[in-house]
């Protein structure tokens, strides 16, 4: 098979870790499979916050991969915002602590980042990739641009890209941009402006991908009610492959695991204080109850975690690499999966989502509207639960403990495993690959 040549603009790649990287990551890998090469322009290893080691695996070897110089306008923000242990704001779980409206130099820079930050900090990185992309795309011989975002910084250089080369592209939104839950409130003069750079890059992207609906109806009705018809729907899911040769992490009590980040959008005090009220009427519960909350976790959400009183029962775990983290999620009883509480949380679906749904073990989800939940009522592979039920959360463990003491299934209803299926990352890579061969048909 002749394969075309597609460059695919992402910040993040492995070493970089985290569930977005995956994305990108999995398309890279079963493309080649259905026609097209991708050539991979992304930031040097060095300004990755988060890294894995264990992705590294899945890049073909014959990948080419251009990294370039990608100047971190958060080092300056840091700067001023965080010069002590007791900084407001912490980036990685997206926390502003008490007292940070109080501090005029940490009020400087958070309006410094909301100002001119635009579209994000990785702002720095476009002049070095716009001169290497334009560079890879008379070397190669490219056909196609792909780019997918957050940062936005990457929609920005893809549409830059097009219109220098005169090269089709499609623009993947993996989370809402104007219209996240982590955007940060700007001065009116920014917002337009982020607003105007949005709407035209949509206008001029050949075809949209988002991750599901809500989020393809959120723009579209922000922007244009046509986007839909030159959009298409490719959800995240999980690769067969990963999970083979794992071994699950197993012990003798009655397990909850989390994985990922916890910020103060998804805080998890609802469920724990569920599990503090039981086991305080079941001493066995107390006993034999362990939640493994593995990812970053912000000091002072950790802070108020702990002064629940259940610290023999949760144990934080650090960022693991990725098949580690999965060898716990194979061995949990019960998979925890927490939704930022707010107006957004309707088009909310989680990397980590697919990956517990593979596992096979059970999912309790502290949402009742959002894409997560949806997807685990069709496929019946757990409870939704409103995260402000404490009463629900708390008849939900007592009743799955009294089942696991008795090692008996924990779930009522049959799992529909073809609804799971549906979700293989190879079926995404197919349904891009020919969004590329449509495009360019038209074109």
């Amino acid at each position: 098979m002749i394969s075309k040549k597609v460059l695919i603009i992402s910040y993040y790649f492995p070493p970089a870790g985290g569930s977005s990287v995956q994305r990108v990551l999995k398309f890279v890998k079963y493309l080649p499979q259905f026609g097209w090469q991708p050539y991979v322009l992304t930031a040097r290893e060095k300004d990755y916050p988060l890294k894995d080691n264990s992705l590294i695996q899945d890049i073909p070897k014959t990948l080419n991969i251009y990294r370039t110089p990608a100047p971190d306008l958060y080092q300056l923000y840091e700067r001023l915002g965080k010069k002590s242990a007791d900084s407001a704001v912490d980036i990685s779980s997206l926390s502003i602590k008490e007292g940070a409206e109080k501090n005029l130099l940490k009020r400087v820079a958070l309006f410094i980042r909301a100002a001119f930050f635009i579209p994000d900090a990785r702002v720095g990185w476009l002049p070095f990739a716009l001169i290497k992309g334009l560079q890879i795309i008379h070397k190669e011989k490219v056909q196609f641009i792909f780019v997918s975002a957050p940062p936005f910084t990457t929609t920005l250089i893809g549409g830059l890209l097009s219109k220098l080369s005169g090269l089709p592209w499609v623009s993947d939104y993996r989370d809402p941009w104007t219209q996240a839950y982590f955007y940060f409130t700007r001065p009116i003069f920014s917002a337009r402006l982020e607003s105007f750079l949005e709407k035209k890059l949509l206008h001029h992207a050949n075809q949209f991908v988002a991750i599901n609906q809500p989020l393809l109806e959120l723009v579209s009705q922000k922007y244009d009610d046509n986007l839909q018809k030159k959009s298409i729907i490719i959800s995240n899911g999980f690769d067969p492959e990963d999970f083979e040769g794992i071994k699950p992490v197993k012990n003798s009590q009655f397990t909850v695991t989390y994985t990922g980040t916890i910020n103060t959008k998804m805080e998890p005090t609802t469920f724990l204080k569920a599990v503090h009220m039981l086991a305080k009427e079941n001493r066995d519960f107390s006993r034999q109850i362990q939640i493994q909350l593995i990812g970053r976790v912000g000091d002072d959400i950790k802070k108020q975690i702990l002064s629940l009183g259940l610290n023999q029962q949760i144990h934080f775990i650090d960022h693991l690499p990725h098949d580690e983290c999965l060898a716990y999620t194979l061995g949990a009883d019960i998979l925890l999966l927490l939704i930022p509480d707010d107006e957004t949380s309707p088009l909310m679906m989680t990397g980590k989502l697919f990956e517990y749904l593979k596992s096979g073990n059970p999912i309790l989800c502290l949402s009742e509207d959002s894409m997560a939940a949806k997807i685990i009522q069709d496929t019946q592979t757990g409870w939704t639960v409103s995260p402000k039920n404490t009463e629900q959360i708390q008849a939900i463990l007592k009743d799955t403990f009294a089942k696991w003491q008795k090692g008996k299934n924990l779930l009522k209803k049959s799992v529909r495993q073809n609804l799971i299926d549906q979700f293989d990352r190879k079926m995404g890579a197919k349904k891009l690959a020919d969004v590329f061969h449509a495009v360019l048909k038209s074109d």
